[in-house]
């Protein structure tokens, strides 16, 4: 049987605390410890858990459309899956302004001693699905969202005026939307896809060849699309523990060198 992993518990999603072991003695046994530790290695460990396990992940996803496991993962417009940390920073945090400017003064300070040492600086802002497909967030959320300037908003003004060097992650990735054959966040992973971080790290690299080191930028050398997700294209979507697998569009990009 082509699933009979699911019998022995092998591809569930998710970390699981090891139980330290409890042996056998009078004072164990009296207690109840060494019973409770008895009770909780079988649940985890029973024939069949995983598929019990995921077919009530399923039947809830259907049912409610939502992730029953504590993950904290939202199932957003078109199924595309979103972490509510996220969404959070996104739609509520508005951290005070005086903070980010003591970020960027700090980062400044930083950068001042790398270039001292003869260390080349680059502070690369990295995007978040939230900010960069809000299309796809859940209504619930977007009619709460807090029209107050973000901390992306505000940190970029005060990044230049105290001179740091940077790369905006976050408009590259917006940017990549319009050249990337597939979603630049896939449907079911919380990480960017390799095309929009290939913008954003030669953008880095072009910042570190401007303060004089010696690099090469980065070409995509190979690429295929496929409807089959995974490593990080489906991180979110594993922890989900579905019964039935998921088929949507990502790249799969091969990097090299961009000169011989």
């Amino acid at each position: 049987w082509s699933r009979a992993e699911w019998l022995r518990n092998q591809t569930l999603g998710g970390v699981v605390a090891k139980e330290s072991p409890v042996g056998f003695s009078w004072r164990s046994v009296a207690g109840g410890e060494y019973q409770e530790k008895l009770a909780g290695q079988f649940n985890g460990n029973f024939a069949a858990r995983e598929l019990l396990i995921r077919l009530t992940c399923e039947g809830w996803y259907r049912a409610f459309r939502q992730s029953p496991l504590e993950a904290g993962i939202i199932l957003g417009k078109e199924d595309f899956l979103f972490l509510e940390a996220y969404l959070r920073e996104y739609c509520f945090e508005r951290p005070p302004l005086e903070n980010l400017d003591s970020l960027a003064g700090n980062l400044r300070s930083l950068q001042d001693v790398c270039d001292r040492m003869g260390i080349a600086f680059v502070f690369l802002i990295t995007p978040s699905k939230a900010s960069v497909m809000p299309e796809y967030i859940p209504e619930r959320w977007l009619q709460r969202y807090d029209p107050r300037p973000r901390a992306y908003d505000q940190l970029l003004p005060l990044l230049e005026a105290h001179g740091v060097h940077f790369v905006d992650g976050h408009a590259l990735s917006v940017e990549a939307r319009g050249g990337a054959q597939s979603p630049v966040f896939p449907k079911g992973g919380i990480h960017w896809g390799s095309y929009a971080a290939w913008m954003s790290a030669n953008a880095v690299v072009r910042g570190l060849i401007a303060q004089g080191k010696t690099l090469k930028p980065i070409a995509i050398v190979g690429s295929q699309e496929t409807d089959l997700p995974e490593g990080a294209d489906d991180d979110l979507l594993k922890l989900m523990n579905l019964t039935t697998p998921w088929r949507y569009p990502f790249s799969l990009n091969d990097m090299g060198s961009a000169e011989p």
